[in-house]
């Protein structure tokens, strides 16, 4: 009788352990995939973080490449995430971003870089404070991009798009930038911004 009480006693708290261990917030566990995508589900309530969403577009990338991403504090060999409010100045340099962009979204970021090279390739991922403001960042960007001075490794082409009130940010060689986008799209992106990098 002894032995029956106690696997019982087993069987209901594993069952506890079990149910316990699932999500309780409603949110999904894994990306959209291009079945699912419509125009009422995509954006936020699939990624609860610019982090998780730019891994969701890296996993979907096809071309592999050595990789690192987020800030000093969390760094990674894929994607980061990168805290602007503690890490502002290098987040600008690598992603190019001013202020007036810095100033229009969340400081939780993430970014993904080409080890060699960051001009070969370089994406970030951040969520606007305000989501009609995805067009107008966009032209920013894209003028930013053109703008800057490069020294070595010329990226060919920048790419904006915009995913429910996130941005992703890329500039690098083409290939790349075509892989980033179409997997990008894959998840429901739309384009606002390509263009060469250089005006």
């Amino acid at each position: 009788m002894k032995k029956f009480i106690s696997l019982l006693l087993c069987g209901v708290l594993s069952a506890g352990i079990l149910a316990g261990c699932g999500k309780t917030d409603n949110q999904p566990t894994t990306a959209p995939t291009t079945e699912t995508v419509t125009e009422e589900t995509k954006g936020t309530a699939f990624y609860e973080s610019a982090e998780a969403l730019l891994k969701a577009v890296h996993a979907a990338m096809k071309e592999e490449f050595p990789a690192a991403g987020g800030d000093e504090a969390h760094g990674a060999e894929d994607v980061g995430s990168f805290d602007i409010s503690a890490y502002g100045d290098s987040f600008q340099a690598q992603i190019l971003v001013d202020d007036s962009l810095v100033e229009q979204v969340k400081p939780e970021a993430a970014t993904l870089l080409h080890m060699m090279n960051t001009n070969t390739f370089c994406a970030a991922a951040m969520q606007l404070t305000d989501a009609a403001n995805g067009e107008s960042f966009a032209e920013s960007y894209k003028t930013l991009v053109q703008s800057h001075h490069w020294m070595c490794g010329f990226p060919d082409t920048v790419v904006v798009l915009s995913l429910g009130d996130y941005i992703l940010t890329a500039y690098g060689y083409d290939d790349l930038i075509q892989d980033f986008k179409t997997a990008a799209q894959s998840l429901g992106a739309d384009v606002l911004v390509e263009a060469p990098a250089e005006a």
